[in-house]
C-alpha cells in the first residue's frame, strides 16, 4: 500500500472500517460508525506513512506500530477502557492477519501468482486480490455483530441479557 495510495481509498479504508467494527463488536460494545468512519480515513495513510519511514529490511515492524495505533484509538477514540482496547485492536488485527494468511495461498494458487508479483503492480488488480478477505472479514463481523457474540461482556451485550 506505501506506494499506492489508490489502494489505500479503495482497500485500506474499507479493510480499516471493518477492522474497528470487529473490535467494538468482540468486546461487546455498540458501533458508533461516525466515529469509526473518521478514524478509517485517517489510519490507512497514518500507516502508509510509517510504512515509508521503516526500511524494507525491517519488514512486519510496521505491524507493531499498527497495533500500538489501533489499540490508542479504541482507548482515547473509541473511549474503551485500556483493557478493552488492548483486547479489541489485537483480536481485530489478529483475525485480520489470520484470514489473509488463510484465504490469499488459495487465490495466489488459483490465480497462479504470488504476493511479490502483486505488491510490484501498480494495478486494480492487486486490489481484487483483496475483495474475498474483505468480504469475509464482513460477513464474520457481521454474524458476531448481529448474534452479540462477544469476548468481554460490553454494553451492548449486557443490556439484552436482563
Amino acid at each position: 500500500m506505501d506506494k499506492m495510495p489508490i489502494a489505500v481509498i479503495l482497500q485500506g479504508i474499507p479493510e480499516t472500517i471493518l477492522l474497528f467494527m470487529f473490535g467494538v463488536a468482540i468486546i461487546g460494545e455498540y458501533i458508533n460508525f461516525k466515529k469509526i468512519l473518521i478514524v478509517s480515513i485517517i489510519y490507512p495513510f497514518v500507516i502508509m506513512f510509517i510504512r515509508s519511514l521503516i526500511p524494507s529490511s525491517l519488514f512486519g515492524l510496521h505491524i507493531v506500530f499498527a497495533l500500538i495505533i489501533i489499540n490508542l484509538i479504541f482507548w482515547k477514540v473509541l473511549k474503551f477502557d485500556f483493557r478493552e482496547s488492548f483486547i479489541s485492536a489485537i483480536t481485530s488485527l489478529s483475525f485480520l492477519i489470520l484470514l489473509e494468511i488463510l484465504v490469499n495461498p488459495i487465490l495466489y494458487n488459483a490465480f497462479n501468482t504470488s504476493l511479490a508479483r502483486l505488491l510490484q503492480n501498480e494495478s486494480l488488480q492487486r486490489l481484487f486480490f483483496s475483495l474475498p478477505v474483505t468480504i469475509l472479514y464482513a460477513l464474520i463481523t457481521f454474524i458476531l455483530y448481529k448474534f452479540k457474540w462477544s469476548l468481554v461482556r460490553g454494553k451492548r451485550t449486557i443490556k439484552n441479557d436482563c
